[in-house]
This record gives C-alpha cells, sequence and structure tokens, in this order.
C-alpha cells in the first residue's frame, strides 16, 4: 500500500486530523475519496474510511474522516497512515515523483560509486531533501536539477554529477 498522509493529531473537537502530507497535493487525499487507515505493513489491522472533506487550517492540512466523530475517536488515529493499493497513485507529469519511489534507491556518482540509500525524503519549503545513508554516516541530497543526472525508478537508481561539498569524504566524526 501507498501512504498519502500520517496523521499528527487530532483538530478540533469534530473528529477531523491534522496530517503531515507524504504526497505533493493534498487534493490527492480527497481524488482517491477512500482510504485504509493504519500502519504500513499491518494494512489488515486497520480501517477503511471514505474522506469527507480535506482543508487546511493556516499551513496545517485537515482532513475529515466519515465515522471519526470526535476528538478522542481523532486522537485514536494519531501516527497511523492513509493509505491507497498500489497502483492507485494518479500519474506524474514526466521527471517527479512519489517519495516511495525515491526512497530506497541507490545513489550513484559519475564514476560508479555507491554513495548509499535514500531512507527518507524531506519536503523543504525551496525543495525536496533526500536522506541518503551509507554505513553509519548520513547526508543530504537536495532534489536539484543542478545536483541529479537521473532517476531510473525501474532499477531503483538515481545518478549524481559533481557533489563539491555536500559529501564530506573524509573521516566520520
Amino acid at each position: 500500500m501507498i501512504a498519502l498522509a500520517k496523521v499528527l493529531k487530532p483538530h478540533g473537537v469534530n473528529g477531523a486530523v491534522v496530517v503531515a502530507l507524504l504526497t505533493s497535493r493534498a487534493e490527492r487525499i480527497e481524488e482517491v475519496g477512500t482510504v485504509h487507515v493504519g500502519h504500513s505493513g499491518d494494512e489488515a489491522a486497520g480501517t477503511t474510511r471514505r474522506v469527507v472533506r480535506v482543508g487546511s487550517a493556516g499551513r496545517r492540512v485537515v482532513v475529515e474522516l466519515e465515522g471519526v466523530g470526535n476528538a478522542e475517536a481523532a486522537d485514536a488515529l494519531r501516527g497511523m497512515l492513509l493509505l491507497i493499493p498500489d497502483g492507485a497513485e494518479a500519474p506524474l507529469p514526466p521527471g517527479e515523483y512519489y517519495d516511495f519511489q525515491i526512497v530506497g534507491c541507490s545513489v550513484w556518482d559519475e564514476s560508479g560509486s555507491c554513495l548509499g540509500t535514500v531512507t527518507e525524503v524531506l519536503e523543504m519549503p525551496a525543495q525536496d531533501v533526500y536522506v541518503v545513508a551509507l554505513g553509519d554516516r548520513t547526508w543530504w541530497l537536495p532534489a536539484a536539477k543542478a545536483l541529479i543526472e537521473r532517476i531510473d525508478i525501474s532499477s531503483k537508481r538515481i545518478t549524481v554529477g559533481a557533489l563539491d561539498g555536500l559529501l564530506e569524504t573524509g573521516p566520520a566524526h
């Protein structure tokens, strides 16, 4: 299953929840109409809910789900994911990817050296940042066209150009 959002906390007293988006567009949650609410990898323990409304409160995304009618019920969803079945995601324009497609990709430089594996995608105001781990080191790779030469989702491989100053090559501190 594909995670669209993670429930952070209740919003108000009528059962709405504040979510952290794991997709680029909040409208996507409303477009799918129905989501599975649960934990990734343990879908059988979750429940399916119809999406009533997706809105915003300031900079926060607020979701109302059918059957979640009060703050206590909303609080019980804290930490859970809003999921859709694999293959239900909307197609993206060329050159755009879902976070779940990027996580797990190996990062390689032009000379063929593996620089690590993407473990997380951070959505920052200017652009996404890929968290890359190699052994006991973790570093951030801005998802900038100037740095990333190629993303091949089918082979789970990202090729980067020169990373002068971004990747420390000395001993770990």
